[in-house]
């Protein structure tokens, strides 16, 4: 696991500029010879269902956008269907699972 430190709002800086992570995923992909790399945004904890909407590269372009704590969506007002949606929309079809 490696960490990336991207300064006081670190949500919208990765979201908008992934390519502070890019580098270290190639050295992991070198490294352990990985079959799957995992990035996980930190993401915005207030946006509930709008996630998808908020788009950036690591939505529009992951090979996978997978959406979890879908557990809490009914204690925080998200919206799966929305969220589904959504990614639909901003993936232009692209995989994505909840």
């Amino acid at each position: 696991m490696r960490a990336v430190e991207t300064g006081g709002c670190p949500h919208a800086a990765i979201r908008e500029d992934i390519s502070i992570n890019l580098g270290p995923l190639e050295e992991l992909s070198n490294l352990y010879k990985a079959d799957i790399l995992l990035c996980e945004s930190g993401g915005n904890n207030l946006a509930g269902d709008k996630i998808p909407l908020e788009g950036g590269p690591g939505i529009t372009q992951a090979d996978l956008l997978v959406i979890n704590k879908t557990d809490l969506a009914s204690a925080v007002g998200a919206d799966l269907a929305v969220m589904e949606r959504d990614a639909l929309r901003m993936r232009d079809g692209g995989p994505f699972v909840f």
